[in-house]
């Protein structure tokens, strides 16, 4: 064993959620590359509690409680208490990597590597200066945004990015571009394909926020008129649809629409392998075309068509008509008429992609720790 790599941000473990999946997923690359890697996150559900604690399912994942009062969370948001702790328990930490964290977080997390002789380094996976609640949050949000994109560069030892954008914006500084990966070779990802169904399924998978324009698909697909297709919608009830859009009450009534509610990830990503074609649009703005979506590197490890937006770096992978419809924009004439094409050419290769996979990148990501850990401690 190489030595030790923490991994801490606001994930919530093993895997709820994209952030979740990402920070799982890059931790195989550094891993496989000799490390040991344990992952800080948070826990949402429990009582609060201080400090750091183990999880009960696995040892090297360890979770503090997310702040649930204005005065914890300012607090959260530049306490490097629990990572000091962590680190504390461990042996031979060479790496801290900060995920998404608050610029003046991740400073004094910089403090605290400094004077501990380690390494740390920040995973940007988005640039979001948006933030519900109060004015002071909102306003932190903004000034956050500002710090992440104008002075992280100049503080990390080196950054994970997510995008070209991110990459070319910080091209100054040790960093690495490594987009949402999966691990092909896992169960998950070898379900059972139930084959051609009756009915053509569209698949949508999701919460409701900023980025998604689900709207526009639930009324395009309703202008299909077509009784032989469904779209089936996971991570949402019905009930959440009509309070988020309520001009689309009664469309939301259409027998052919299915709303799933929130299901594991490995029940979604069955359905995504099963669904004849994955959809999904996002607003054409700085913060997606700094990003990259996780669910559409899901989906196209599936091997199934997506119709979806031309933001960030989608477009590379979106080079065969087998892939399915890039659009341009989010009109709803334009995404029904999509819609109608994939049906008419049915579409029946779905074989897994790899170009997703972890062990892509364990090379590339072995070069970038060379550039700021001392010489000896990488290979």
């Amino acid at each position: 064993m190489k030595g030790t790599i923490v991994y801490y941000g606001n994930f919530e473990l093993p895997d709820k959620g994209a952030s979740a999946h990402r920070v799982v997923s890059n931790g195989k690359i550094f891993q496989a590359l000799g490390y040991r890697v344990v992952f800080l996150g948070t826990n949402q559900t429990s009582d609060y509690f201080e400090g750091v604690k183990q999880t009960d399912f696995d040892k090297n994942m360890f979770e503090e409680c997310y702040p649930n009062t204005t005065k914890r969370w300012m607090k959260y948001v530049f306490d490097a208490a629990n990572i000091e702790q962590l680190v504390g328990m461990l042996e031979d930490v060479k790496l801290i990597i900060a995920y998404n964290l608050p610029y003046f977080k991740f400073n004094n997390i910089k403090k605290l590597s400094n004077r501990l002789g380690v390494s740390a380094t920040y995973d940007c996976t988005e640039w979001n200066g948006y933030a519900e609640g109060n004015i002071a949050k909102r306003l932190f949000k903004k000034i956050d945004l500002f710090q992440i994109k104008d002075f992280l560069a100049s503080k990390a030892d080196g950054m994970i990015v997510i995008s070209k954008t991110m990459e070319q914006y910080y091209r100054n500084k040790h960093i690495i571009l490594i987009p949402p990966l999966v691990d092909i070779e896992d169960a998950i990802w070898h379900q059972k394909n139930e084959g051609k169904k009756e009915k053509f399924e569209f698949c949508y998978a999701g919460d409701l926020g900023v980025k998604e324009a689900l709207d526009k698909v639930i009324a395009a697909f309703d202008n299909l008129h077509n009784e032989n297709a469904i779209l089936r919608i996971i991570g949402l009830r019905k009930q959440d649809v009509c309070e988020m859009y309520p001009e689309l009450a009664a469309v939301a009534q259409n027998k052919n629409i299915l709303f799933m509610g929130r299901l594991s990830h490995e029940e979604t990503v069955k359905y995504v392998r099963n669904c004849d074609c994955y959809v999904f649009l996002r607003y054409n703005n700085p913060r997606n075309q700094a990003g990259f979506p996780t669910k559409f590197a899901e989906a196209y490890s599936c091997g199934v068509p997506i119709i979806t937006t031309n933001v960030s770096d989608i477009a590379e992978y979106m080079k065969s008509a087998d892939n399915g419809v890039l659009l341009e924009g989010i009109q709803e004439a334009e995404i029904t008429d999509a819609m109608r094409n994939i049906i008419s050419e049915n579409i029946d290769n779905k074989e897994l992609r790899k170009v997703f996979d972890y062990r892509n990148y364990t090379q590339k990501a072995e070069h970038w720790m060379s550039m700021f850990l001392p010489e000896g401690e990488v290979g």
